[in-house]
């Protein structure tokens, strides 16, 4: 069994996972809304709306650096709301990776195609 290990358990591949581990955790905790923004976008495209309507759980437990917990999904609007799902601020709110909203995009509406967008 240990004579497999050395074999089974490819040392590079898995410092490749890892690497990948340690940065999606360093985004998630200090770039939060960017960081779902993206994932809602990329999950909502690629899956069924029963797959990825998890994330948005996710949103509402996630912590921000500064204590605070949850992040805001804004519904869509047809007005204020891009292609894809991204970060929007109050006009009082500072600018940065803190605050902040996520959109919801148009594109992850059923049946919104691009070119209807």
């Amino acid at each position: 069994m240990l004579k497999f290990a050395g074999y089974g358990f490819n040392k590079s591949h898995s410092t490749g996972y890892a690497i990948v581990a340690y940065q999606t955790a360093y985004l998630k905790t200090y770039f939060p809304n960017q960081y779902m923004a993206a994932t809602l976008t990329y999950e909502s495209q690629a899956q069924k709306v029963a797959d990825w309507i998890a994330y948005l759980e996710d949103c509402r437990r996630a912590t921000f650096p500064d204590g605070h917990v949850g992040i805001d999904v804004m519904p869509p609007d047809i007005n204020l709301s891009a292609s894809d799902f991204s970060v929007v601020f109050d006009a009082d709110e500072m600018r940065d990776h803190n605050h902040g909203h996520v959109r919801f995009g148009l594109r992850a509406l059923k049946g919104a195609g691009e070119k209807a967008i």
